[in-house]
């Protein structure tokens, strides 16, 4: 891609601004906009401009959110500014950037100083004469580069952009640390060009350092050793054989005040191969404020206990087969947005008992509704059981209800980062429960066996359980349905929850006034596209705002985490076997975005591709949306009930889960860099006539696989 970056050109009148103190200008980013602070793991915190905070209340807001930080996005949104009309097509091999130190010695296989890594997702703004990119790849934590724009860059009459004054006197006549800093980088590069006979040079260039994204989660992970791995029963009686039950009741309380509760029959009509289920309960360090918000720390130094513990409800699922001497192995399961631990818990739990499985869940943070809701579990012999619902919900708009997933999201510009790292951390501790032997009937023998901890998410269940499986050396064997990164990204192109991005950019102090209508249009570009020259008023001011609060949010995002899996693991954390089990005909997590997270983990050839479009081609009455694929068209703990439960929807539910709990036993049989993804395609050939199910050598990322 950048073969004859350098090549030989002419002279023009044309520039490359250069005000690394400004970000409108640039180059952006650049460590020029930091401040040291020895408490950081890179020794640096950023330190933008503010704008008016009396009159730009939300963007203030967002800068001071930024300004916590030690470092810029590992997947960041530069900024290059031209003094006049450029040749678009001249960008994409003229910019790139050059990897510099890493600050940290802690990671493996970390691509080498010196790494050369291009542009993509290229807008031009013609009302400004800027380029806008990301780079081609996730660049690695915590670590120093170089941002260069050669004179390759041509003007709209064909001649080479050149270098501004300014830039010029910063490499020639540094006059602080920074100039200083970009001329021993910048100078060598043009010495060496000279020595080859070349003219190109280099026109402008910054230097700036990446955030330590998941220093926050790693070190909270080290606290939990302090804390208690014990588990209590839920009720006097918290075990139920599955063939005994009557009933089970979820009284969900749907009102904070007065406390409203709506009721739910949860179906175990999925349990065929689950004997028992269990319920109890465990404490975990609690680091979330009132708002739901983790109060930011240095990442240098180490993360303050926390002053109390919360206590999470969990059911179990335990196999009609045989308990093997060591326990069952056990699947953790981590539920999608606005789902409970009623929901998915009691979908796939069949499937992995009848695969030898036992199943537990938890409520994710924001999630099972309010603190108040019950439990009510009635046998055939009439005896009734009730217990805490576990419910983690709580009323944080002040409206008096308590949404699905409310207290999960803290809205722009953290999102669902801090429900995220809090609920990931509970996961590591329930690990360290299992660890420690549960015994769940009172034998005193441990039923689940703690050096077999499988992990399975199901859309924002798989956000969560990628930065578990990263973070966690106990978890070796995970299995992500619907992924997606990043957070914004995968919302922004959503066609179901776009909807949120849009009412947080009318919410904004002062409102942004929409531009298509009483809709946003942000013109953004999906990766490996023709660069795009912005026509769209107002898009550019969306795009840089998404930009923040994507950056705001990365230690709670898969984008940070995703690398961490296989291609540079954490310190003392071993790789990870990963299933990535994503779907073209997605709506809700878009296909490029699945594939997305499977890039930045560098495990293309860990990823299974459920063709939703072949299959309404022979089904039409299938579901229009793949996306609940895993649970199936309908929740056992929902008022709706079975939204679409008619043949042949069962049969694709029951290969993703198959597919998934076969999977789970891959690392017992396969080698090292051996996916041995499973095919289920038997199930579902008979009714569909072909395979749907398929093992892509290259994960589809284009617009072509966008569905509306």
């Amino acid at each position: 891609m950048l073969a004859g970056v350098f090549a030989i050109g002419a002279f023009a009148a044309t520039s490359v601004r250069f005000d690394p103190a400004s970000p409108e200008i640039g180059p952006f980013p650049a460590d020029a906009l930091t401040v040291f602070d020895t408490s950081q793991k890179t020794a640096r915190r950023i330190n933008l401009p503010l704008p008016d905070c009396a009159v730009e209340v939300s963007a203030c807001a967002e800068v001071k959110a930024l300004n916590e930080l030690d470092g810029f996005s590992i997947f960041p949104r530069i900024r290059v500014r031209f003094s006049g009309r450029v040749d678009v097509e001249t960008l994409r091999e003229a910019v790139f950037f050059l990897a510099l130190d890493n600050l940290s010695r802690e990671e493996v296989w970390l691509g080498p100083a010196g790494k050369l890594i291009g542009i993509n997702q290229i807008i031009y703004d013609p009302e400004t004469d800027t380029l806008y990119a990301k780079p081609d790849e996730v660049l690695d934590q915590h670590r120093r580069y170089a941002l260069i724009v050669t004179n390759a860059v041509k003007d709209a009459e064909g001649a080479t952009v050149d270098a501004a004054p300014e830039f010029l006197a910063c490499i020639n006549s540094p006059s602080d640390d920074y100039c200083g800093g970009l001329a021993a980088i910048v100078q060598p590069i043009n010495e060496m060009i000279r020595r080859f006979g070349g003219t190109r040079r280099i026109a402008a260039a910054s230097v700036f350092t990446t955030l330590s994204a998941t220093a926050w989660l790693e070190k909270a992970r080290d606290l939990l050793s302090g804390f208690p791995s014990v588990a209590a029963p839920a009720a006097a009686k918290s075990v139920f054989t599955v063939s005994d039950l009557q009933s089970i009741l979820f009284k969900r309380q749907i009102r904070a005040s007065p406390a409203t509760f709506e009721d739910v029959q949860v179906s175990t009509a999925l349990l065929q191969a689950v004997d028992r289920i269990a319920f109890g309960t465990y404490r975990s360090p609690e680091f979330l404020s009132a708002q739901r918000l983790i109060l930011a720390s240095p990442t240098g130094a180490p993360v303050p206990p926390p002053a109390s513990t919360a206590e999470i409800s969990f059911n179990v699922f335990l196999p009609s087969s045989p308990k093997p001497p060591s326990g069952y192995p056990v699947v953790i399961v981590a539920h999608g947005s606005g789902d409970t631990r009623f929901g998915m818990g009691f979908a796939v739990a069949g499937t992995m008992a009848a695969a030898g499985y036992a199943t537990i869940a938890i409520n994710l943070v924001g999630h099972g509704y309010g603190p108040q809701g019950r439990l009510i579990v009635t046998e055939k012999n009439g005896s009734v059981t009730e217990m805490s619902a576990g419910g983690r919900g709580v009323d944080l708009n002040g409206d008096g209800l308590i949404a699905g997933s409310e207290g999960c999201s803290s809205g722009a510009p953290v999102w669902v980062r801090d429900c995220l790292r809090q609920t990931a951390l509970d996961i590591m501790q329930l690990v360290r429960v299992i660890r420690a032997g549960l015994d769940l009937d009172g034998d005193r023998v441990a039923d689940l066996d703690g050096n077999r901890v499988r992990l399975i998410g199901f859309s924002a269940g798989s956000w969560l359980s990628t930065m578990v499986a990263a973070v966690d050396p106990f978890v070796s064997v995970t299995v992500l349905t619907a992924p997606s990164a990043s957070f914004i990204d995968g919302t922004r192109w959503s066609a179901v929850n776009r909807a949120a991005l849009v009412a947080a950019l009318a919410q904004r102090v002062p409102p942004i006034s929409p531009n298509k209508g009483t809709d946003f249009d942000d013109n953004y570009v999906l990766r490996d596209q023709p660069v795009k020259t912005n026509g769209v008023p107002g898009a550019v001011q969306i795009q840089n705002i998404y930009e923040r609060w994507e950056w705001t949010g990365l230690s709670g995002d898969t984008l940070a985490y995703a690398p961490h899996l296989r291609r540079s693991p954490l310190p003392s954390v071993p790789i990870k076997r990963v299933l990535f089990q994503i779907a073209t005909g997605d709506r809700t997590l878009q296909t490029p975005q699945n594939c997305a997270t499977v890039r930045f983990a560098g495990m293309g050839e860990w990823a299974s591709l459920y063709r939703h479009d072949l299959a309404r081609n022979v089904a039409s009455q299938l579901p229009d949306d793949a996306h609940r694929r895993i649970i199936g068209w309908w929740n056992p703990a929902s008022t709706a009930g079975p939204i679409f439960a008619a043949m042949p929807a069962p049969l694709i539910t029951a290969a993703v889960q198959r597919q998934a709990a076969e999977f789970f036993g891959s690392g017992e049989r396969c080698g090292f860099d051996q996916p041995c993804i499973p095919d289920v395609n038997d199930i579902v050939e008979t009714v569909f006539g072909r395979k749907l199910v398929e093992t892509p050598q290259n994960c589809p990322e284009g617009p072509e696989f966008l569905v509306p």
